[in-house]
């Protein structure tokens, strides 16, 4: 079978794929052309598919047979695959897609509404791709980044972020002197998250837009171990 004849086919994709199924061989056969033929399908790329359901096989047989990394369901408005791969958690796909030269910051704004909860995709964009996240970015949304201290998965996003952000020590005291009281409030005074922004430069006594203090959440939670961790830390009772 040649390659020009499973072409003219083109219009039957979907068929020729479900008469691929039937068998083994005739699937090993018709495998690499299918996939070759997909390649020159806009509506319904499967390397879009496959990076959006985290099908790295899929991803990796597309690129094979040259498929665009640009390549997007529909009329191109849809996020391009790293992108939906990033936004669906599937950081092997796109360590996959950085791998083949993508550049992920060209058309897509990564902030706290794409990668909150993303914790490994987020690690693999400042290991891979280079990306330096802005402060700003991860903090639109207000209070301090709603969502962080209020679930496993917000908080090991946000410590990937502390890790890589620029001057995070500068900003954390100087412009968002509040998020240590924030975070004692949302997470109920969860020790391991105060100890995290402590020793990453949050001030202890600074207070919040209320005039509270960090020890005062940490009380009013009833957080024995945190207040007293607040304390050797230099919390004041009366800053």
């Amino acid at each position: 079978m040649s390659w020009l004849t499973v072409k003219s086919f083109e219009p039957c994709e979907r068929d020729i794929n479900a008469l691929a199924q039937v068998n083994r061989d005739l699937y090993a056969l018709l495998n690499p052309y299918l996939y070759r033929l997909n390649v020159h399908n806009s509506s319904n790329p499967a390397i879009a598919w496959g990076a959006y359901h985290g099908q790295e096989a899929i991803v990796r047989k597309a690129l094979e047979q040259g498929a665009w990394t640009g390549s997007t369901f529909g009329t191109g408005k849809s996020p391009e695959p790293i992108t939906l791969a990033a936004l669906s958690g599937h950081a092997n796909i796109v360590k996959l897609l950085l791998n083949h030269g993508v550049q992920p910051m060209k058309r897509w704004g990564w902030n706290d509404n794409g990668l909150k909860n993303r914790a490994e995709v987020l690690q693999v964009l400042i290991d891979d791709a280079g990306f330096v996240p802005r402060f700003f970015d991860f903090f639109k949304l207000l209070p301090y980044g709603d969502g962080y201290f209020d679930t496993i998965e917000g908080f090991e996003t946000f410590k990937v972020l502390v890790r890589g952000c620029p001057k995070w020590e500068y900003h954390v005291k100087h412009k968002y002197a509040g998020l240590l009281s924030f975070a004692i409030h949302v997470s109920f005074g969860n020790l391991e998250i105060v100890r995290f922004l402590v020793d990453s430069g949050s001030p202890v006594n600074d207070q919040d837009l209320w005039g509270h203090t960090p020890l005062a959440y940490a009380a009013d939670a009833g957080n024995v171990e945190t207040v007293q961790f607040l304390l050797d830390r230099g919390a004041d009772f009366d800053p």
